[in-house]
């Protein structure tokens, strides 16, 4: 039997000040558009994985400025599932967004 792993998108973390000023539709609109698989990935039975992504959103695409994790496997899943991603809303192409994606076995 297969281990149920699930998928824990926190993406409220940022360190953008506009973060603070109402951009939570943006998160909403990542999460809703996410779907990582992670049926062959071994998380940390411990702690909690993560990827951090900062990026932009530039002509309704996601441009990734940087990305840090615990994992590659999981950073490469990320990097795939954010530039698939057509963004429907505008958002400011001046404004760096950096979000937070937690993985955790439960």
């Amino acid at each position: 039997m297969k281990r149920v792993i699930v998928l824990l998108v926190a993406c409220i973390l940022t360190a953008s000040a506009s973060w603070a000023k109402g951009t939570p539709d943006l998160a909403q609109e990542i999460e809703s558009k996410i779907f990582v698989d992670l049926s062959n990935i071994e998380l940390n039975q411990y702690s909690p994985d993560y990827v951090m992504v900062s990026f932009r959103v530039m002509n309704d695409e996601i441009k990734i400025q940087e990305i840090n994790g615990t994992s590659q496997e999981l950073k490469d899943i990320i990097i795939k599932e954010l530039y698939e991603i057509r963004v429907d809303s505008p958002y400011s192409e001046d404004k760096t967004y950096t979000y937070r994606f937690t993985f955790e076995k439960i």
